[in-house]
């Protein structure tokens, strides 16, 4: 024990030498003291607790919020979606949307009628190709819509037949359309009725060759069953025109 003199009188300083807390005496003592007995802290005392106390729970409660949220968002901006109710897209189908656009077909003939007549037929080619690689029949005085790959295609088409032969001159040319992914775009096409006696033998030989050209890159309504159908309503209603008689190309 240091003892300290001042005049006359002697004082204590201290309580004593410390123990290093590596050392044997300290363990002991640690050991001899009892364990700590301390209630849970009731939730309506946590008001009556002292301001400094209540404000770091505070802080230490919004820290945790906060990084919960970055964590959220930082999942998200990644693509990373998780939830029972979130579900991630499929690759195959976020490639399909960003890679895909659609064109639309409104198409009008006077007279035409879906029952006895063949369909028109529209023909794509990319703008960089000489091939059309798309061909569809697309019925008459209606709508119809076509899942292409993005990019630029040249659009023409093919003149439906009627039951009684009759021919009509399709928009002339070809029209660039562009096909952009995601996007809808709409190309209505007006088909002019030619009286059937105006007609010629080449002109009814010229559209079952072209049809039969296209039929090679058709897509399902020209092909297997439907195609077999198309081509031999074609045959039929062309074959009830007066200025023309059984035709048939070589290949068929």
């Amino acid at each position: 024990m240091r003892m300290v003199t001042e005049g006359n009188t002697k004082q204590k300083r201290g309580t004593g030498a410390k123990l290093a807390l590596h050392s044997p005496s300290a363990i002991r003592l640690l050991k001899s003291q009892p364990a700590p007995t301390t209630e849970p802290l009731d939730p309506r005392e946590f008001l009556h607790t002292e301001a400094h106390i209540r404000r770091r729970v505070y802080i230490a409660a919004a820290i945790v919020v906060i990084a919960l949220a970055a964590t959220l968002i930082a999942g998200t901006a990644t693509g990373i979606v998780s939830g029972p109710n979130l579900v991630a897209p499929a690759q195959t189908q976020t490639s399909a949307l960003t890679t895909h656009g659609f064109l639309e077909f409104s198409v009008m003939a006077d007279g035409w009628d879906a029952e006895t007549s063949t369909c028109p037929i529209a023909r794509l080619r990319p703008e960089d190709s000489e091939e059309y690689t798309v061909c569809r029949a697309v019925p008459a005085n209606t709508r119809d819509i076509i899942e292409l790959d993005e990019g630029r295609y040249y659009l023409s088409w093919i003149t439906p037949v009627d039951a009684d032969g009759t021919l009509y001159i399709p928009p002339e040319g070809e029209t660039l359309v562009n096909i952009q992914a995601g996007h809808t775009i709409t190309r209505p096409a007006t088909f002019t009725r030619v009286p059937v006696v105006e007609s010629t033998f080449g002109d009814y030989a010229a559209t079952i060759d072209i049809v039969w050209e296209a039929m090679a890159h058709g897509d399902e309504t020209l092909t297997g069953e439907a195609g077999e159908a198309f081509m031999r309503k074609l045959q039929e209603n062309a074959n009830e025109a007066p200025n023309f008689f059984i035709y048939v190309p070589e290949e068929y």
